[in-house]
């Protein structure tokens, strides 16, 4: 078919162009756009499935995404378990997929797999958690330490998520080691939503999803996780948690976060009960020893062992009112400021001003000593001044004197008569005193002419 020409176009090669690309066929198609031709062919979007685990109510695989070009975690409900816990899936994946915060696990696609069970897609990161950097024995397949700093820098990050997470309504309710991915570059995850409750649900008294017990990756009692009446994890979870159909607000996920710091400053648990009744009596007595007591030989720091047990208080209104008030305690420690819970005196935050301030202190230290010094040398040096114009006046004195004893002797020399008249007009003025006067002239003249001077 000939190319027609259309209005305001006059060159006939860009026309042929324009319809030899309108009636492309599909292998056209792919040497000229070969990337949206691949995507456009891909029919089955996830493959290369690999298990990586399997918990009490859902396995975690990792999936190849054929569209987006990258592994991925993929989350299904556990074989065997009954309809009543798809509801609880589903609600994981859509209550973290609401959640959009760095220091969040992210949710790609949620949706139905062709044999009817539902999944979601996830962060694949790697199987480095919190507890493996504070729990003792455990570590990172590849090494990795983290220092005080570090972990508490971890901390704050979680903190951030979970303030996050309030703010737009949300509670976690199962903050603990093993919840908590930690990365190779900074990464911090905040994962395991699943017993994550909306506060308009909770205080409409709806969502009560059904229970199971469900133990994750961990050893003991810390990675025991409870559902269904009971929902949280025992030695994390707070004690109103421990009392079915107790409210939870704020507060209660600020008493994990206060349990997960008390574990990073302590390297343990803040319950040791042998078995998991043990642990979740503890829980609900909250009767916490502080870790200095507990571990006097560990350097923890006072201001935050203050922050630690503000936080784990057993009534909720003794604790910190907001998790934004917890991370804004340990990030002040952090900066070198004290913390509100230790209320510092006067001395303390001086200390710590000094701390802040090493270089500037030093400086300020130096030219105290400097102006010190400067000082003293000045009022040595007024001193030796002074001492230098007495004796200067002295000395001007006693020329004086010398020279009225030499005028004295002239006179004798030369007018005898006169020395009488000269004594007195001197002792009269009080200019010199009289027997120094004649002890100088006798020590000149010989006495034999004095006593031939004429007397009035």
């Amino acid at each position: 078919m000939k190319p027609v020409a259309q209005p305001g176009l006059t060159d006939r090669r860009l026309i042929a162009a324009y319809h030899e690309a309108n009636q492309l066929g599909a292998a056209g198609m792919e040497a000229i756009c070969p990337l949206f031709f691949e995507l456009s062919e891909i029919s089955t979007r996830y493959r290369d499935e690999v298990p990586i685990g399997q918990g009490g109510a859902k396995t975690v695989t990792k999936v190849y995404d054929s569209r987006s070009k990258k592994w991925l975690a993929m989350a299904r409900p556990r074989v065997g378990l009954g309809p009543e816990f798809l509801d609880r899936f589903v609600h994981e994946a859509w209550l973290t997929a609401s959640l959009a915060h760095p220091n969040i696990i992210k949710i790609y696609d949620v949706g139905v797999d062709p044999d009817g069970s539902p999944f979601f897609t996830l962060d694949l990161k790697s199987d480095h958690t919190l507890a493996d950097f504070i729990t003792p024995g455990r570590a990172t397949a590849d090494g990795q330490v983290l220092n005080e700093r570090e972990l508490l820098e971890v901390f704050v990050k979680v903190c951030d998520a979970i303030a996050y997470a309030h703010s737009r309504g949300v509670l976690h309710l199962d903050i603990k080691p093993d919840n908590i991915q930690v990365e190779h570059f900074g990464e911090v995850l905040v994962c395991d939503w699943g017993l994550g409750r909306s506060l308009d649900d909770i205080h409409e008294g709806t969502l009560d999803l059904l229970g199971v017990t469900e133990t994750r990756r961990g050893t003991g009692t810390q990675g025991l996780t409870l559902h269904g009446e009971i929902k949280g994890t025992p030695g994390f979870m707070a004690p109103e948690q421990t009392e079915a159909n107790a409210p939870t607000d704020e507060r209660s996920d600020g008493f994990a976060l206060g349990c997960l710091l008390y574990a990073i400053l302590t390297r343990a648990p803040v319950f040791t009960g042998k078995t998991p009744d043990e642990v979740l009596e503890q829980t609900r007595r909250a009767e916490i020893i502080p870790p200095h007591e507990r571990f006097p030989q560990r350097p923890i720091p006072l201001s935050l062992e203050a922050v630690v047990m503000k936080a784990v208080a057993r009534d909720p209104a003794q604790r910190y009112a907001t998790v934004s008030e917890l991370r804004h305690e340990v990030a002040r420690y952090l900066a070198g400021y004290a913390t509100h819970a230790e209320h510092p005196g006067f001395l303390r935050e001086f200390v710590l001003f000094v701390r802040r301030n090493r270089q500037a202190s030093f400086i300020s230290l130096l030219a105290l000593i400097a102006l010190s010094v400067a000082s003293v040398l000045f009022v040595q040096g007024i001193h030796r001044n002074r001492d230098l114009t007495r004796r200067e006046h002295e000395r001007a004195e006693q020329l004086t004197i010398e020279s009225l004893d030499l005028r004295a002797c002239s006179l004798v020399l030369t007018q005898p008569v006169a020395l009488p008249n000269l004594l007195e007009v001197h002792i009269t003025t009080g200019q010199i005193d009289p027997a120094q006067l004649r002890a100088n002239i006798l020590s000149i003249i010989p006495v034999k002419i004095i006593e031939s001077a004429p007397r009035d």
